[in-house]
């Protein structure tokens, strides 16, 4: 048995396999190849930026998820979409890799707080799932000041009432209520001081991370080599790109 010898394994993809398609094959290499490519790897990542452009380092995920309403019209869309990809990329989706799954889902959290009556179990939703829906969104859009009010309006509806529909009843302020537990408040998050984090970790990746693709760009097209922290706020900008720039007031009091 060589060094770059290898042992193919079949992994069905469902639970009573028939054909050759219904397997994944994967490959079990030797120990002492692993270790080879890997110190192959690490050596090859520190020139790989001098060989391959940064435009072409991006690439296409193996996995896909799409999320739609239950209705023909929307999974018609949905394999328009697919179909109009796969003549642009060339990579047609395997059918027999692709599952479906349909459930019953109000709009919004209704469907979540009206079977939560306990106040400790509906603070640990809010924890669990939407602060990490609101991390997500946080962290990829700067959101207006009025989304934020509207959903920490219904969150506070939630807390207290246990309805988002039922207005009113709030014994203490959002603001208290995102204190930490340390403090005797809840700990939850406040999704404009996190949005707000976010925005600056963002200011400081495109002035300190010259090597990425997304502070290139920036630098090439919206800034156009001009000073990033003296720059003017055009005013033909867009909304998130003027809101970014007034940012830099903020960022200073950490930096200076």
């Amino acid at each position: 048995m060589g060094v770059n010898s290898t042992f193919i394994a079949l992994i069905p993809k469902m639970v009573a396999p028939t054909q050759m398609q219904d397997f994944r094959p994967i490959s079990l290499c030797t120990v002492l190849y692993k270790c080879i490519s890997k110190i192959i790897a690490s050596r090859l990542k520190k020139i790989m930026s001098s060989m391959v452009d940064i435009s072409q380092s991006a690439f296409i995920p193996d996995d896909m998820l799409f999320f739609s309403h239950r209705s023909k019209q929307y999974v018609q869309l949905i394999m328009s979409l697919i179909a109009t990809f796969s003549g642009w990329s060339g990579l047609a989706p395997s059918i027999s890799k692709s599952t479906s799954f349909l459930c019953n889902c109000d709009d919004g959290f209704t469907s979540w707080f009206d079977t939560l009556s306990i106040p400790r179990g509906r603070v640990m939703l809010i924890k669990s799932v939407v602060n990490a829906i609101e991390a997500f969104w946080c962290n990829h859009f700067m959101l207006p000041t009025l989304i934020y009010a509207i959903i920490q309006s219904f969150l506070t509806r939630f807390v207290w009432r246990g309805n988002i529909n039922h207005k009113g009843g709030a014994k203490v302020a959002w603001n208290t209520i995102c204190l930490p537990r340390e403090e005797g408040s809840l700990g939850l998050k406040n999704m404009i001081d996190w949005n707000r984090a976010q925005i600056l970790h963002h200011l400081l990746y495109v002035v300190t991370d010259s090597d990425s693709l997304w502070p290139k760009w920036v630098n090439a097209s919206v800034l156009k080599n001009k000073h990033f922290w003296t720059l003017t706020i055009p005013t033909d900008c867009s909304w998130i790109w003027r809101k970014f720039l007034k940012h830099r007031r903020v960022a200073l009091q950490f930096i200076t």
